[in-house]
């Protein structure tokens, strides 16, 4: 057997072994649940998430959407991320104050809501429960001239404005690849296309941006109405 068809052989088997990977839903994993960590498979696409006693004693009424932490230089980046929270947060809960009218208010009333103290103010000027906060590292990029990839991680937390208590907080990183093995001399230019095509397309991050906003929400119990149903429920 020659070294190129060894080569070909063994990209075949590799790729095989990927597919199923490619066919993985995703998994919602409540920390500290032993029984789903011992199941968790390479390839895994799992939200890990926890929500707290708390949050069913003081159920959210409103959450307030905070600047996002992260070292990303572009500011248009972050706010395509806090945008697709505050989406997300409206299927979830009835009152969302969204990055947009966020900052208004902190400009009206001079507050820093990188504060303690300027949160509580900012929430208390909103008439808002909870704030939301999250955190990220941006999304990460591996281009190899017949492959590319990006992958992209958030971690969300919920709050009870008055006092910083946790009430829910959830985490998921997606990951998107385009291009091929370079199994012949002919697979190698449609791969180098596919993997700059897709190094290239604007789309993928507010695409996936919104994709692992979505899904991290998921988590969250849905809210919508509650707030009705107890005023309703004690007349």
């Amino acid at each position: 057997m020659s070294s190129n068809e060894s080569i070909r052989r063994i990209a075949v088997l590799l790729a095989l072994a990927l597919l199923p990977a490619a066919c993985t839903t995703v998994r919602y994993q409540a920390e500290g649940d032993q029984n789903q960590q011992a199941e968790s498979q390479p390839f895994d696409r799992a939200v890990s998430y926890r929500v707290e006693r708390a949050f069913y004693r003081t159920p959210p009424n409103c959450a307030l959407v905070l600047p996002l932490k992260t070292k990303l230089k572009d500011s248009r980046a972050a706010r395509t991320i806090e945008n697709a929270i505050g989406r997300q947060l409206s299927t979830r809960i009835d009152r969302v104050i969204v990055p947009g009218a966020r900052d208004r208010i902190v400009r009206r009333i001079a507050v820093d809501p990188a504060t303690a103290d300027g949160r509580r103010r900012l929430a208390d000027s909103t008439r808002c429960d909870t704030v939301v906060e999250a955190e990220t590292t941006g999304i990460e990029t591996t281009y190899a001239l017949v492959w590319a990839e990006a992958r992209f991680g958030l971690t969300v937390r919920m709050l009870r404005a008055r006092d910083g208590a946790l009430l829910w907080r959830a985490s998921h990183k997606a990951q998107r690849s385009e291009g091929s093995l370079p199994l012949s001399l002919f697979s190698i230019p449609i791969g180098a296309f596919q993997a700059g095509k897709f190094k290239n397309d604007q789309d993928v991050f507010p695409s996936m941006v919104e994709d692992v906003a979505r899904r991290i929400m998921a988590s969250l119990p849905d809210m919508r109405g509650m707030r009705d149903s107890q005023v309703t429920g004690r007349r």
